[in-house]
């Protein structure tokens, strides 16, 4: 469920102000309004600290591994040193660059010493390099003593030789570097390329240090926090004040806080149409392993919403198991879970949510997989109704057709809660109308006999009993704009109920093509023994690619049908922003 919230006020002395800011990040239960913090030198410097510490631990991240012994250093230096050798980096690479292109410039002209031409200026001989289509070589050549170089097809390289100065504009001189040579010039680059590696290991050492510059970067952002808290504290004479939210569970911390140090405080209910209430979710602990998926999608609930994370789970959890649909894949996953167990699971509590919900989707492809006998793309012995039977096809899609109006249908039931009788009666006709989409599905794409006489006329009751009590309960008829879009609504619910075949059409599609690469890797074996190698690459390339895209299509298609069709028809926009208290870190040193 959704934490109630409560808009604090805290009312101190002026003298007690920073006290109080430490105090509450000590209490650990109040969000702060920094909103309308004015940005101040303090606070853009120990931003910048923090964005700099950041970007060095990006990149000693991608570093390979140091050759050397690795640098360890303290956190502030070592941000220091890394930024100061990408900046040495980057200049000597632009200085190659520019190098190459220079050396780009003598391609085609051969080695020689341009100190010759100034020498041979000394004896009256005059020397040009030029280059010039053929066309104005040959006219060139009729005024000038001209000796070709080579060069394109449709363009020469020349030497123009006089014993008299030729002004430059009369010439197609060449652009060649001035006073340097491609030895010169090669020795420079590859100078400056030892120069670069020279960097790109120190980088490598400076590894040894990410442990101290991952607390400098918790320890700035911890900094960070408290001084925009302390800055939020508005000013009245000899009273300061500090606004947040504080969980309405939490209030009596805050209470017994004030009678402590003498202080006041006024609150009231957080009112979500005149502030923007973060949003805490209570849920139970079997509960919270969806909790990782939901910080990799970044939503939440608003606090004037609801609370799905249970049905998100149970439905998730269905959905991945039938879009993976392999029982082999379901074991891979589950060895990599239980390997997560043994190495971080006891050492990171952080890892256990992830691991744990691993866990059960692995359990989920293991058993889908084992129900319609697909075993890395090996047929093998199922449920008869969903691998074996004539009709397993049209069965698996009779589940997934199912599960739409389950889903869906619970939405609607739901929302029965949020108001009076006719929004039960509303919700209700809508129930009537996704019931008849299913029945509608079922006989135009499913059945594969007559139906049953009052099967038709049960579908008909359906969607007219559906349609008249929603309408009843959504179309307000001064507004022109819900008399036509109430149409178009019904219309979206049979979509929404046909888009669950997508789970039946990925989960097929990553059999066959599991299948696909069995059989590949079969007639390579059947050719010759030679061709093993090349059969096993095929075989554990062809599956781990269909791993990946299995994968995809749980973030795509899994994630799809709860966050947007169910989401859709419960009226939830995950439009919540979580509730982030101002608290101490382990890293807060002040």
């Amino acid at each position: 469920m959704i934490e109630k919230m409560r808009l604090l006020t805290l009312i101190v002395p002026a003298s007690d102000r920073v006290i109080a800011v430490e105090k509450l990040r000590d209490l650990g239960v109040m969000q702060v309004e920094t909103s309308a913090v004015t940005e101040t030198p303090e606070l853009a410097s120990l931003a910048s600290e923090a964005a700099d510490a950041t970007r060095v631990l990006d990149l000693l991240s991608g570093a390979p591994k140091p050759k050397d012994a690795p640098i360890e250093m303290d956190g502030a230096a070592a941000v220091a040193a890394v930024l100061d050798s990408v900046r040495r980096e980057q200049s000597l690479q632009h200085e190659l660059d520019r190098c190459a292109g220079e050396i780009a410039a003598f391609a085609g002209w051969g080695r020689f010493d341009r100190s010759v031409i100034g020498r041979a200026r000394k004896f009256g001989l005059h020397i040009y390099c030029c280059s010039a289509p053929k066309k104005v070589y040959a006219e060139l050549a009729a005024k000038y003593t001209c000796i070709p170089l080579g060069g394109r097809a449709s363009a020469r390289r020349f030497a123009v030789l006089s014993d008299t100065e030729i002004e430059p504009d009369d010439l197609p001189l060449a652009d060649l570097p001035e006073g340097k040579s491609l030895d010169a010039l090669e020795k420079q680059a590859a100078d400056l390329r030892r120069s670069i590696a020279e960097e790109k290991s120190r980088l490598s050492a400076l590894r040894g240090s990410l442990e101290a510059i991952r607390q400098y970067r918790d320890e700035r952002l911890g900094a960070l926090e408290f001084a925009r808290v302390r800055e939020a504290v508005t000013m009245h004479e000899k009273v300061a004040a500090l606004t947040g939210f504080v969980p309405e569970c939490e209030t009596e911390k805050i209470r017994t806080a004030v009678q402590t140090f003498g202080w006041g405080f006024a609150d009231r209910a957080a009112d979500p149409k005149r502030e923007n209430v973060p949003t805490l979710l209570k849920t139970p602990r079997w509960v919270r392993i969806i909790n990782p998926l939901m910080d990799f999608l970044a939503i939440s609930p608003g606090y004037d919403e609801r609370d799905v994370n249970i049905p998100v789970l149970l439905f998730f959890t269905v959905f991945f198991g039938m879009l993976v649909g392999d029982a082999g894949y379901g074991l891979l996953f589950l060895g990599a879970s239980l390997v997560g167990w043994m190495t971080a699971g006891r050492r990171k509590p952080a890892a256990r949510l992830p691991l744990a919900l691993l866990t059960l989707l692995s359990c989920a492809a293991i058993g889908w997989g084992w129900a319609t006998g697909n075993l890395f793309g090996i047929s093998i012995p199922g449920l008869p109704w969903l691998s074996s039977d004539p009709r397993a096809s049209q069965n698996t899609q009779l589940v997934c057709f199912s599960l739409a109006l389950a889903q869906l249908a619970l939405a609607h039931l739901l929302r029965m809660t949020e108001g009076g009788v006719r929004n039960i009666l509303g919700q209700a006709g809508w129930v009537l109308v996704l019931t008849g989409n299913f029945m509608l599905v079922y006989m135009l794409l499913l059945a594969s006999g007559p139906l049953p006489g009052w099967y038709t006329p049960a579908m008909i009751a359906c969607y007219g009993g559906g349609i008249v009590l929603a309408a009843v309960s959504e179309i307000d008829f001064r507004d022109v704009g819900t008399v036509f879009s109430f149409p178009f609504s019904v219309v979206s619910s049979f979509v929404d109920v046909l888009s669950y075949i997508r789970l039946f059409a990925v989960g097929m599609s990553s059999f066959y093509l599991a299948k696909c690469f069995n059989d590949m890797a079969a007639s390579l074996r059947a050719v010759s023994d030679w061709m093993i190698p090349v059969a096993v690459l095929v075989l554990l390339g062809g599956h781990v690619l269909n791993i990946a895209l299995a994968a995809m299509g749980v973030l795509v298609h899994g994630v799809r049908l709860n966050t947007l069709e169910f989401s859709s028809h419960l009226g939830l926009r995950w439009s919540g922003a979580v509730f982030t208290p101002f608290r101490r870190h382990d890293t807060d040193n002040r």
